[in-house]
């Protein structure tokens, strides 16, 4: 069935066709009774005489009618008009997640963002009991304002009884529900999904996010789910910081109990980095700022020499600034006529002050000398000390002259 611009469809006015699924097609349309935009998914006939079609679509439409959450698109209505099931949902102005992660990789802080308000859409979901099983970048809507909105509950389960779930998860035998890529290993093996399942999908989808391209991707459907099973997950590209690599190869675990055990955990996690990026670059800056071992070497080796000046200039400034001082009175004392002995008491001063350097600069060499290993060699001192005796009282404690 397809609907032209203008046609109506029951209390709606078709403006536009949006898109087409495995589901259905959707419209553009404005519903006439409120006044408002909404989107349309109506199941074509020849899908409406399946009966496994037909219970998805119903389906669909009570599990996402059954949810009400900022980040998963608001069902409005659901029902049959002229022998066709419809649902129609909120309309979201802007573009899929798989528009803007074609146009290349998204930033990091980006990434973030977007996973944690996917993961809280998620967390709502398997809080109803409702389980995806279809994530994908195809099935999450970013709004003008940048907020995702996961739609497409076509393939959702709601939480029933383990026999159930092995029937539901499987709709004719070697069919498996799901997209290749973004499969959890439960599912490529047919195996009951539960909310981790969407956990790893969510993985996947931050993977190709962050790197462009999908963790086990290969040439065919049937090589992507072997590696799915069997192979390491690709790695993603070194401008990815460490931990947040850690978050997502988290989330694609093999064994569901390794993973994440709930959405809400993993959106903390993605939360807990975001809100430590700023400082985290800020410490990278300082690091790249930092200088080099061998500048700081050599920046200790130029501050040390300049605190050695400095302590010599304090401790030789007081002699240096007497001596200039004394000279320059005795040259003012010959130009009148004076005797240089009558200068002030500051210039005798210097002169016993210089005479007591020198002589204890002579004692100081002295002492050396006299205790020196040469002048040592014949003593009694040496001689017990090579003859491995030592008496503490019988050594000489006179300091030298």
């Amino acid at each position: 069935m397809t609907l032209a611009p203008g046609a109506r469809f029951g209390a709606y006015e078709i403006l536009g066709r949006l898109g087409a699924g495995a589901m259905g097609e959707v419209y553009r349309a404005r519903d006439t009774r409120l006044g408002r935009e909404v989107a349309i998914k109506i199941l074509p006939a020849e899908f409406a005489e399946s009966a496994d079609r037909r219970r998805r679509f119903e389906q669909e439409s009570r599990a996402a009618g059954a949810l009400n959450h900022p980040n998963i698109v608001t069902v409005y209505e659901a029902g049959t008009e002229e022998g066709f099931a419809y649902i129609a949902t909120e309309l979201v102005d802007g573009e899929s997640l798989r528009e803007a992660i074609s146009r290349g990789p998204l930033p990091v802080r980006r990434t973030l963002d977007l996973g944690a308000q996917i993961a809280d859409g998620l967390a709502a979901a398997h809080a109803a009991g409702v389980v995806h099983r279809d994530i994908k970048p195809e099935n999450v809507m970013l709004t003008r304002d940048g907020r995702p909105k996961i739609l497409d509950f076509g393939l959702a389960r709601v939480q029933a009884p383990a026999a159930a779930e092995a029937t539901m998860t499987v709709t004719q035998p070697g069919a498996v529900m799901g997209t290749a890529g973004y499969m959890s290993p439960e599912q490529v093996m047919g195996t009951p999904a539960d909310a981790r399942s969407d956990i790893f999908s969510l993985g996947a989808m931050l993977f190709e996010m962050l790197g462009g391209k999908l963790p086990f991707e290969r040439a065919t459907a049937v090589e992507t789910m072997s590696a799915i099973l069997s192979d390491d997950a690709a790695e993603l590209p070194a401008t990815v910081p460490a931990a947040v690599q850690q978050v997502v190869q988290h989330c694609l675990e093999k064994e569901p109990a390794r993973r994440y055990q709930s959405a809400q955990d993993l959106a903390f996690s993605l939360r807990a980095y975001a809100g430590g990026q700023t400082s985290m670059i800020g410490q990278a800056s300082q690091v790249a700022a930092a200088p080099k071992p061998r500048q700081r070497l050599w920046l200790a080796a130029v501050a040390l020499v300049a605190v050695a000046i400095a302590v010599a200039a304090i401790i030789m400034r007081p002699t240096a600034w007497t001596w200039r001082t004394t000279a320059s009175r005795h040259s003012r004392s010959r130009a009148s006529g004076r005797s240089p002995h009558r200068g002030p008491r500051m210039a005798r001063t210097s002169r016993i002050s210089a005479a007591q350097s020198t002589a204890k600069m002579k004692s100081t060499s002295a002492a050396w000398t006299r205790w020196s290993p040469r002048a040592l060699r014949g003593s009694p001192i040496r001689q017990r000390l090579s003859g491995r005796r030592m008496e503490p009282a019988s050594i000489s404690t006179t300091s030298p002259a």
